[in-house]
């Protein structure tokens, strides 16, 4: 962590790829609303841009949809979740990347059963 963060200090404005990696490892520190506001941040710079990647975006909103629930604040996660699997409907595959730690469909199915288990479904593993 703390070399990632000396690495963005030299930096004018960190990019988008340095405020993910950020997020990511907070939450693997279990830094809940730390992470959350950095992945608001990525989503507010991505909302901004016209040809921002949809599956980036729909990863954001997943991202903020998990740290809400590691917050206790359902409501408002399962709002986030929603969202995610609705951005992550617009995403062409073809046309964008894979992440640098899952493919799109892990996520896309991490989307779908946080947002089943949000909304109170029960959720089968067969």
């Amino acid at each position: 962590m703390q070399t990632l963060n000396r690495i963005i200090e030299k930096k004018k404005t960190p990019g988008l790829s340095d405020l993910y990696y950020r997020g990511r490892l907070l939450i693997e520190f279990e830094r809940w609303r730390e992470a959350e506001s950095v992945f608001r941040e990525i989503l507010e710079h991505l909302e901004k841009d016209e040809l921002a990647s949809p599956g980036y975006k729909a990863e954001c909103l997943y991202w903020i949809a998990v740290l809400l629930t590691k917050q206790k604040k359902r409501a408002e996660a399962l709002e986030f979740a929603e969202m995610a699997l609705a951005q992550s409907g617009k995403r062409n595959a073809n046309a964008e990347l894979e992440g640098p730690f899952e493919d799109f469909r892990e996520i896309e199915v991490g989307m779908e059963r946080l947002r089943r288990r949000l909304a109170g479904e029960e959720i089968y593993d067969w």
